[in-house]
């Protein structure tokens, strides 16, 4: 992301019936069809944020965002989730 707009929701190929999720003031996590499986990339990473004007905030994110992107999957979708720790803690993602 290089602004703070909503993106476009990224439409499923396979035709099943979906409403998109809007995610306010956020993004959803591009991802990739392989042998059938819906797979996605997070990377947890410190970023920084404006909070407000002149009020920088250091955070904990994914991808170099914060809040973080929605993954968007459908009843029946088969999902992977690769997660690079780029942070100085051990992580977890629920």
């Amino acid at each position: 992301m290089d602004k703070a707009a909503t993106q476009p929701s990224l439409a499923p190929p396979n035709g099943r019936p979906y409403s998109p999720v809007v995610t306010l003031n956020g993004w959803t996590l591009p991802w990739r069809m392989k042998d059938g499986v819906k797979e996605f990339h997070l990377v947890a990473e410190p970023v920084e944020r404006e909070i407000a004007p002149g009020m920088t905030a250091r955070l904990w994110g994914y991808n170099g965002q914060s809040p973080e992107p929605t993954i968007e999957v459908v009843e029946g979708d088969r999902v992977r989730l690769f997660v690079t720790n780029k942070l100085p803690e051990h992580t977890s993602i629920h």
